[in-house]
């Protein structure tokens, strides 16, 4: 039976990961031919603390990522979740979520409802898919984890799940102190220009390159295509590819008012809305580089101003048990140090980052301004 098997929720690690918030949803091969033969719909519903729905997502079987080692499917539902009681609290963000399945007749079965450590007791439903049922209150996960469950129900908290590290995809070129060069041709003590500290040489550089196979697999890892210009003028100076997760620089007056910060660091997935910046949907390959600092860096890549491979604990997950291993090797104290770097700049994720895009859609404005 479908499951929540997993929900990434807005606190301090999320803050400061740049994994962007979403819920994991478990379906059976018979549930899926269900969705797809209209027989049932899913859906996942975000509830703000009042009780009234602030998104509906309707789960499409198209969606689905078959696990080749359980059978499983799982479907990711983007949304930002708040708990109330860990930081930063945010009182316009929904503080539960509730999995429900509409059948051919009509009847609504509330699969799961669950609220995170709230402040003022437990989330009742008063419209929605969920209309009249109560949220299951549940502890909110310690730091560095996400609230988990497998099939059975139990609560198995762990690591964040999805498998999205930050990189640069081939031919992008990164300046150094020999000028502009393609990743691909950097090497471990390459000095690159970085945005805060001059030139900066290379601890670490890794690749991996995904064929059509593992692109269909994992849909999530399609690369972003940033076009010449559209960050702002000039900017990047020619089309920029990058990872989903892969954190851009916007600096605006727009950012400053919703941030304090002029200057804030965004993944390219959550720019969608902004003219010329898209997902690559006909990618049939793709080979993602990853290079690492001593600390968190800005660097120049086509011109535009982008993010050094952060090593939060998802960006160590995501790169492979021999890569992590040579990076442990460099960087020892990674392998006890939860908390990784700080962030270059402060990091916005969610929903928060795609209000920033809009905001600068909405008012015709570059998310670069000199």
């Amino acid at each position: 039976m479908a499951f929540i098997s997993e929900i990434h929720y807005q606190n301090n690690y999320a803050s400061n990961s740049g994994q962007s918030e979403f819920v994991e949803i478990r379906v059976t091969g018979s549930e899926l031919a269900a969705m797809s033969a209209g027989d049932s719909t899913f859906q996942v519903t975000f509830y703000q603390q009042n009780g009234t729905v602030e998104q509906i997502v309707t789960l499409d079987p198209a969606d689905a990522v078959r696990d080749p080692n359980t059978g499983a499917y799982s479907i990711i539902v983007p949304g930002t979740l708040t708990a109330p009681t860990t930081n930063p609290p945010d009182a316009s963000e929904p503080e539960a979520v509730a999995l429900t399945r509409t059948n051919s007749d009509g009847t609504v079965n509330v699969l799961k409802f669950v609220e995170i450590a709230p402040s003022t007791g437990a989330i009742t439903a008063t419209e929605g898919p969920a209309s009249g049922s109560t949220a299951q209150v549940i502890a909110a996960s310690s730091n560095g984890q996400s609230v988990q469950y497998d099939k059975n129900g139990n609560r198995v908290d762990g690591p964040v799940s999805p498998n999205q590290a930050i990189c640069f995809t081939l031919g992008t070129l990164i300046e150094t102190e020999h000028g502009a060069l393609p990743i691909e041709n950097l090497k471990h003590g390459a000095r690159v220009r970085v945005r805060d500290n001059g030139f900066q040489p290379i601890r670490w550089i890794g690749r991996r390159r995904l064929d059509a196979v593992d692109l269909a697999r994992s849909p999530k890892l399609r690369p972003i295509l940033i076009r010449a210009g559209s960050l702002g003028a000039g900017t990047p100076t020619r089309d920029l590819t990058v990872s989903p997760q892969h954190r851009i620089l916007v600096r605006s007056k727009i950012a400053q008012r919703m941030f304090g910060a002029a200057e804030v660091l965004v993944a390219a997935k959550q720019l969608c809305s902004m003219n010329g910046i898209d997902v690559v949907e006909d990618a049939s390959e793709v080979t993602y580089f990853h290079i690492l600092f001593d600390r968190h860096e800005i660097v120049f890549a086509n011109g535009a101003e982008a993010e050094s491979l952060f090593t939060g604990p998802e960006a160590i997950n995501s790169v492979g048990k021999s890569a992590r291993q040579e990076i442990f090797t460099i960087f020892p104290q990674l392998r006890w140090d939860e908390a990784g770097q700080e962030p270059a700049r402060p990091v916005v994720t969610g929903r928060r980052a795609r209000d920033l895009a809009a905001r600068h859609m909405k008012n015709r404005r570059s998310l670069i301004v000199n």
